[in-house]
């Protein structure tokens, strides 16, 4: 039994019917050259046997019975026939497309009776591929717990999975936990006003610190913050449809940028972002005169990742009002030391003790409220993009004996910021997942086109040079 708490709650409270705060993993393998057959019942197995090494596939969420105490995780006995399904793209109503089918995925929510994760094979008719689709909700786990899930479950040879399979019954030993709501509500009674007296205390120190350095006004012109990028696009009233797109750029050209501009993994990826974008909106008339914002998750994770999410956030502008590269590379370099300053003076862990005192199930009834009036329009995003970064492994997974051939993240997206970029390197390339509200950002395929042609175009400059 686990309270509920901190960023957990304010993603499980601010999930809307347009908004679900899910995460999604895409990876595609050849069936052809599997060792085992791909399909549910292998992944049954294989889950089955290594599910109790990774808690957060083993926990539901439930309600307390009165509003005096936060919902609880409690052990639970996930039925891997409903959490790992099968599918062929064009049957039973499915899309023939894959892109089209996992843009629609997307905007379906995880039922919140069930553990709040899903694991889809999905195959491609008069093909030997497959794609596996990991689903997990953004309160179980963040991207550090959910390498540690890929990793668990995923090899590093093609052997790894042998001896599971070879002996799998498909058994899971584990007991569904019953909650002491009597002792989790009188717990939280005693507990929560310390807990709160604390943290508040801490933010009080840390926010009248930080503001106190704010007070030089060149300090202040440095940093961003949120709720001040550009009112892009014009309409940002979301929906739940979704369009998923990816760019996939190589290892060696990210290590050429960083090299020659001196600038940091991140920076390459704000530097071709803000060209690729700049590009597109010139084209659409839609260009601000003011650099776009971007929001940047960061994990303050000091431990082994168990699940849930232990993050902090930088806001930092994008060069799309620059059209030179040399001065672009310096900004966007500037720029995110700047966040991360800012990030450092206002306290890491900032975020987290905000998460610990806030109402979020009152906030999140008001965020509902206001998800339902659209008037995102009527006020400055707080930010443009959403953009994140992980480094992945070198070497090949395998699943199942299957070698994974690409891996793609996919983040989500929320009332007025609509457009999210996640990147992660796998083998020699780094892959961008894309996800934007096509009712409001409609070129998300043309932004994955636009990006590797923008890093073609860099790493070109640079040979010239």
């Amino acid at each position: 039994m686990e309270q509920l708490q901190g960023l957990d709650s304010l993603f499980i409270h601010h999930e809307t019917a347009s908004a679900p705060l899910h995460v999604l993993a895409v990876m595609q393998v050849n069936r052809k050259e599997s060792k085992h057959e791909i399909s549910a019942e292998t992944f049954r197995n294989l889950v089955a046997a290594r599910i109790e090494q990774f808690d957060a596939l083993c926990k539901k969420l439930i309600e307390p019975p009165v509003p005096l105490a936060p919902p609880l995780w409690v052990r639970a006995k996930p039925d891997l026939r409903i959490h790992i399904r099968e599918l062929s793209l064009g049957s039973n109503g499915l899309a023939k497309d894959f892109n089209t089918f996992v843009g629609e995925y997307m905007s379906i929510p995880l039922d919140r009776a069930l553990p709040l994760w899903e694991f889809l094979i999905v195959h491609e008719p008069n093909s030997e591929i497959s794609y596996l689709i990991a689903k997990g909700h953004h309160a179980l786990l963040d991207g550090i717990a959910g390498f540690e899930l890929m990793a668990n479950i995923f090899d590093a040879n093609a052997d790894g999975a042998d001896k599971d399979l070879d002996h799998a019954n498909g058994e899971i030993q584990i007991v569904n936990e019953d909650p002491d709501w009597t002792t989790h509500i009188g717990a939280s009674l005693i507990a929560q006003p310390f807990e709160w007296a604390t943290s508040s205390l801490n933010i009080a120190r840390k926010v009248l610190g930080f503001a106190k350095m704010v007070v030089d006004s060149e300090q202040r012109k440095a940093f961003t913050f949120p709720w001040q990028a550009p009112s892009w696009p014009e309409n940002r009233a979301l929906t739940s449809d979704r369009e998923l797109s990816a760019a996939v750029i190589t290892r060696d050209d990210v290590k050429k940028i960083r090299k020659h501009y001196r600038i940091s993994f991140h920076d390459v990826l704000g530097l071709i972002t803000a060209r690729a974008m700049r590009k597109l909106l010139i084209e659409r008339n839609e260009l601000p005169e003011t650099p776009l914002v971007v929001v940047s998750p960061v994990s303050v994770r000091r431990k082994r990742a168990v699940g849930g999410n232990e993050l902090g956030v930088m806001f930092a502008e994008l060069p799309t009002h620059l059209d030179d590269i040399q001065e672009e590379a310096d900004f966007m370099s500037r720029s995110f030391s700047n966040a991360k300053d800012q990030l450092s003076e206002l306290g890491s862990d900032t975020l987290g003790e905000i998460s610990r005192v806030a109402p979020w199930t009152a906030l999140g009834k008001i965020w509902n409220l206001y998800s339902n009036s659209q008037i995102s329009n009527m006020h400055a995003p707080i930010a443009n993009i959403m953009l994140s970064s992980m480094p992945g492994p070198s070497f090949a997974m395998y699943c199942a004996g299957a070698k994974v051939e690409t891996a793609i993240p996919y983040g989500p997206i929320f009332d007025g910021t609509l457009l999210n970029i996640t990147a992660i390197s796998y083998l020699d390339k780094v892959n961008l997942g894309i996800v934007t509200n096509p009712q409001t950002i409609d070129f998300g395929e043309s932004l994955a086109r636009e990006i590797e042609k923008v890093c073609d175009e860099i790493i070109k400059t640079i040979e010239n040079s």
